[in-house]
C-alpha cells in the first residue's frame, strides 16, 4: 500500500487528496472504527506552539476517512478529539466534513474538504499546525482489523503531537 497526498486551503476548508494503490480494498466499518479497514487518516495539533508536548489536548484532531467499499457502504469521515487527560475521543458536534471517494484501476482516491471549524481554526497565510499523514490497510474481508498502518512521519505515535509534523499555510 501506498498513499499520495496532495492539500489546499482557503478560508472555508482544508482540502485533502490522496491516491491510496491498494492490491485488495477491504472496508466494512463505519464511524469511529473506520481505521479498522482501508481508510486514511489526518492527525492535527492545531496549538503547536501554544502546548507543544507529548500528550493530547482539546487542541488535537484526528479525522478519518472511509473510502467506503464501492458497493453499499458509502464513504464517510468520522472526527476525534483529544482531551485534557490525554486520551482521544469521540468529537462533540460530529463533523462537517464534504467527503468523495473512487475506485481507480489501483485502488482508490479521497477528496475531502474539511471545513476549518470542524478543527476550531481560522486559517491564515503562515499559520502552522502539527499534521501527521496516515494510511490504513486491511486485506482480511472476514476482520475488521487495522493490518498496515503507515505514516508520512516514520516516527509518529497516536497520541504523541510533539512528534507529528507540520503544516504551514502559504
Amino acid at each position: 500500500m501506498t498513499a499520495l497526498w496532495r492539500l489546499a486551503w482557503d478560508v472555508s476548508n482544508l482540502y485533502i487528496s490522496v491516491e491510496v494503490a491498494d492490491d485488495v480494498h477491504v472496508q466494512t466499518q463505519t464511524g469511529n472504527q473506520i481505521f479498522r479497514g482501508d481508510s486514511i487518516d489526518v492527525q492535527f495539533d492545531t496549538n503547536r506552539e501554544g502546548d507543544w508536548g507529548p500528550g493530547l489536548s482539546p487542541d488535537d484532531f484526528q479525522i478519518t476517512f472511509s473510502p467506503g467499499d464501492f458497493a453499499s457502504l458509502p464513504p464517510s469521515a468520522f472526527r476525534f478529539q483529544g482531551t485534557a487527560s490525554g486520551q482521544i475521543l469521540d468529537a462533540p458536534g460530529g463533523h462537517h466534513v464534504n467527503l468523495q471517494a473512487q475506485q481507480t484501476a489501483t485502488g482508490y482516491r479521497i477528496e475531502a474538504a474539511v471545513p476549518w471549524g470542524d478543527l476550531n481554526l481560522t486559517p491564515a497565510e503562515g499559520l502552522v499546525i502539527g499534521l501527521a499523514l496516515n494510511a490504513n490497510d486491511n486485506d482480511s474481508p472476514s476482520t475488521a482489523v487495522q493490518e498496515v498502518m503507515k505514516s508520512h512521519i516514520a516516527t509518529r505515535t497516536l497520541t504523541d503531537p510533539s512528534g507529528w509534523g507540520t503544516l504551514t499555510l502559504q
